[in-house]
């Protein structure tokens, strides 16, 4: 397995805003498409720590990754990657609907879409 390598851009926005574009690799075969992640931006950072919250409220053992946000008119898609600890008492399922459980209850219109990834021995 080799890391893919990472191209990153910059644009002079009120905060600078740089674009990274990540490849995944298992088993020697990509499992994700390139994924632009926004860094230093403002809304992307408050959604990350409100998440990240909820995460230590529903277990402490839990992580994220591949954080990012769509906005759309109406509503914000909180879209990230949850890793699922192997003693963790919740399934996969019971996990991602307690999060999108409370992902819907913070103020404003928020959505979660998640993977659940659990890890492998």
């Amino acid at each position: 397995w080799m890391p893919a390598k990472a191209a990153t851009a910059t644009a002079a926005w009120p905060w600078q805003v740089a674009v990274e574009m990540l490849i995944w690799v298992a088993d020697g075969r990509p499992v994700k498409p390139d994924i632009p992640i926004a860094v230093g931006d403002k809304k992307t950072a408050e959604c990350r720590i409100m998440a990240a919250n909820l995460l230590a409220e529903i277990d402490p053992k839990l992580t994220m990754h591949d954080f990012r946000i769509t906005s759309g008119p109406d509503h914000t898609n909180l879209i990230f990657d949850v890793v699922r600890p192997l003693d963790c008492k919740y399934t996969s399922e019971e996990l991602q609907q307690r999060i999108q459980t409370a992902v819907s209850a913070l103020p404003g219109r928020y959505f979660a879409v998640i993977t659940v990834d659990t890890p492998r021995i």
